[in-house]
């Protein structure tokens, strides 16, 4: 910036200098941004709501207490990954808002990296703190089956007509309630839900604490993620474009404090504590009586901004040793480029968290594609099936060996009695969802043919039989395939066919034949 205005100075003078500066000034100013909404929200809670204080106070203390009696199991539990199911709505209103899922892709790509120790950066930790990195063993997977048990890609769009809104307190979460133009988290004990809106020049984001996991914010449980700070892409904010605000606030939802201890040195009205802060120092001094409740992350006076150089920034604070603060470490506040590492201390708390307070997640069916009970014989008749397909609305269709079709609703599996009774060979969908069904038909008695079948898109249960009349060689078929290479609006469909004894058994076999 200081090249750019003595360049100015030397091309243009007067008052459109002037005017040029404050210009380049104010568009500096207008684009600065909260870093955090955690503290504010955090802070506003205990300010305003009678009893959550001690409800924090209570829960810290309870925390500790398990850290400190299963910290050689702790240890131990550490080599084994947690996986958690992650559901991503992205709530967008212009265009250049609804991120792609390239981009989504790749931010919990840098995610998993941060929370196992891949991050490429994690080399340049300043020696005075590479005994004390962590790994997290954390590893956060896109859902697979969604609360009602159908299957997912775990990325819901919505197209709103809302605004975030800064002035509403404690925070405008429009975006977690579907009836406010945003959408609705899905269950809090079984999915880490994410949004990721326009949060204007409000906070890159910001999280839930854990100890809210019960009560009437359970369902606004989750991470909110301002999408000029999401991911790598074009429109991020300079000091937020290599998605690690995503990083520092899944710390947050998994009971990580920032590492100062939001310690502002203004004394609060509550038993006379600060605002927000739990953990404190009687002995220290009064700018680093509080921390982040973890032992191995040194005493800060105040936040670290901007970007740091990993071999010769060292700043010195609360009496610490030479190594002086770990600002590099991910609940700081400097630039995306500049942190790159969590403690032991903080891994010990947050798996710790994660097991006595989030422990339902890790057993979600979110985990997983839909499940259904096979040996349900008050569904099915038969676990013999054949073959499987997607048809219209995602609705799935199962054939079997010998006990007919059956259709899933998302809700239950019913029987689709007008082709019961039929070897069904082979299912497969068209672009339209129509379901096209080969079946061989009986060996015995042929009072039931085979041949192929045709359901539409009305989601019915009435099929068209492609009977021999129409072209087709004969009822034994076995397998269809859809050829939509073609530019024109319909189908070519190709089937394969058998010889065919003829209902006369002295009668000459009818020899297979082509496609239809």
């Amino acid at each position: 910036m200081a090249f750019s205005i003595n360049y100015i100075f030397k091309q243009i003078s007067g008052v459109k200098a002037i005017a040029l500066i404050f210009a380049l000034l104010g568009s500096m100013i207008g684009f600065s941004q909260e870093k955090c909404g955690f503290y504010r929200d955090f802070s506003y809670q205990i300010k305003h709501n009678a009893g959550y204080y001690k409800t924090v106070r209570d829960y810290e203390q309870k925390l500790k207490l398990h850290i400190e009696q299963n910290r050689p199991r702790l240890l131990e539990a550490n080599e084994e990954v947690f996986i958690i199911p992650v559901v991503l709505d992205v709530v967008w209103k212009e265009e250049r808002e609804k991120l792609s899922e390239e981009v989504i892709r790749m931010q919990l790509k840098r995610l998993n990296e941060d929370f196992n120790n891949e991050n490429y950066d994690l080399k340049y930790v300043p020696n005075a703190f590479k005994s004390r990195i962590g790994n997290m063993n954390i590893r956060f997977v896109l859902a697979q089956t969604d609360p009602e048990n159908r299957p997912v890609n775990g990325m819901v769009y919505v197209q709103t007509d809302k605004d975030f809104r800064d002035e509403v307190k404690p925070r405008d979460e429009f975006m977690k309630f579907e009836s406010q133009g945003g959408s609705n988290a899905w269950n809090p004990d079984e999915y880490l839900n994410i949004w990721v809106c326009n949060l204007g020049k409000s906070a890159s984001g910001f999280a839930q604490e854990p100890e809210r996991l019960s009560g009437p914010k359970k369902q606004t449980d989750g991470v909110v993620i301002n999408f000029i700070s999401f991911g790598i892409h074009k429109a991020n904010r300079p000091v937020n474009n290599y998605g690690r605000t995503l990083t520092h606030e899944v710390g947050h939802w998994l009971g990580l404090r920032h590492i100062w201890g939001d310690d502002t040195g203004t004394p609060g009205q509550i038993e006379n504590e600060m605002p927000g802060q739990i953990c404190k120092d009687e002995m220290a001094s009064e700018l680093c009586k509080y921390d982040d409740c973890v032992d191995d992350t040194p005493k800060q006076k105040e936040e670290t901004l901007d970007s740091k150089s990993f071999t010769k920034f060292t700043l010195a604070s609360c009496d610490n040793t030479a190594g002086g603060i770990m600002w590099m470490n991910y609940m700081d506040y400097v630039d995306d480029l500049s942190m790159n590492m969590f403690s032991i201390g903080q891994v010990e708390r947050a798996r710790t968290v994660l097991t006595m307070t989030r422990a339902l997640i890790l057993g979600s069916k979110g985990l997983k594609p839909p499940q259904h009970n096979a040996g349900n014989f008050e569904v099915f008749r038969t676990n013999a099936f054949t073959s499987v397909a997607v048809g219209k609305n995602g609705h799935i269709w199962a054939g079997t060996d010998k006990f007919g079709l059956y259709k899933y609703d998302f809700i239950t599996w019913s029987e689709v009695t007008a082709l019961a009774n039929r070897e069904i060979r082979q299912i497969t969908s068209d672009r339209n969802g129509g379901i096209w069904i080969a079946q061989s038909g009986y060996e015995g008695l042929r009072g039931i043919g085979g041949g192929l079948h045709f359901f539409g898109t009305s989601n019915s249960t009435q099929f068209s039989y492609i009977a021999p009349s129409s072209g087709l060689p004969s009822r034994v078929c076995k397998g269809v395939y859809i050829d939509t290479s073609m530019p024109k609006p319909g189908y070519n469909i190709w089937t394969a066919h058998v010889p065919e004894i003829n209902f006369n058994p002295n009668a000459e076999p009818i020899l297979a034949g082509g496609g239809y």
